[in-house]
């Protein structure tokens, strides 16, 4: 029994504060959700990591993404969020020294850290 991709099976997995991570395929895996569930992360989510104040997400812009969103992002780019849970706010990052200063100033607690993807 094969799925489409063979090796790959669809996933689902809750996070905090009424959040998902969709995994489709590898260039489909993305986050949504939120109070009204309207936020997103859109593809392809490279690694994420979630506390239940915070989620932080690495993704890779890509326009192959099966989740429909109004965000524009260049292509290819790497682009780092954090999602507070409390304010049920999104904040996106253009590179890596945006999203420390972003950490800094949600107080992300520093224990909770983006794996290598």
């Amino acid at each position: 029994m094969t799925s489409c991709g063979g090796w790959l099976s669809d996933s689902t997995e809750d996070l905090a504060g009424n959040y998902k991570y969709v995994f489709e395929s590898r260039e489909n895996s993305f986050i949504y959700g939120g109070v009204k569930e309207q936020k997103v992360i859109p593809c392809t989510v490279e690694t994420y990591t979630y506390s239940s104040d915070f989620i932080l997400a690495q993704q890779k812009a890509s326009k192959e993404c099966v989740f429909p969103h109004k965000i524009e992002q260049e292509e290819e780019k790497v682009y780092f969020w954090i999602i507070d849970i409390k304010n049920d706010a999104l904040y996106r990052s253009d590179s890596r020294q945006a999203y420390e200063a972003n950490r800094n100033c949600l107080h992300v607690p520093e224990e909770l850290q983006l794996d290598k993807p």
